[in-house]
């Protein structure tokens, strides 16, 4: 995954709790990883830097989220969006969200699983470009 030292993450989180694992994870893999603690942080560095991939680590998906994944939709359509979150079926969740390049994970985050994520993700973005 040596692709990934060049890509850019944004990490975006309402629970403190799950920070450091994730974090980690994602700076032994990414060139720049990106912190958003809320959805005015997200949208305050999209407006500056647009992130290759983002991954939302949400307790709960609230109708607030919905609308920061909207509008990162309209800035850029084509991002790489991984969503997880405890609230039922992650696949239910934001049903509103354009599928093409989201992914839905279950919490607490299976970093295994998140690695082949990853690796699909990868492959998907490369074939497009």
């Amino acid at each position: 995954m040596a692709a990934f030292a060049q890509m850019t993450a944004l990490y975006f989180h309402d629970d403190q709790a799950s920070v450091e694992r994730l974090q980690t994870f994602l700076q032994e893999r990414f060139g720049t990883v990106l912190i958003a603690d809320s959805d005015f942080a997200v949208l305050k560095i999209l407006r500056s830097t647009m992130p290759d991939l983002v991954v939302a680590d949400l307790e709960f998906c609230t109708g607030q989220d919905l609308l920061v994944f909207a509008a990162m939709r309209q800035i850029d359509p084509g991002l790489l969006l991984l969503i997880a979150t405890s609230d039922g079926d992650p696949s239910d969740t934001p049903t509103t969200l354009d599928p093409r390049p989201t992914k839905y994970l279950k919490r607490p985050i299976d970093l295994d699983l998140l690695e082949e994520l990853l690796g699909a993700v990868l492959e998907r973005a490369e074939a497009e470009h």
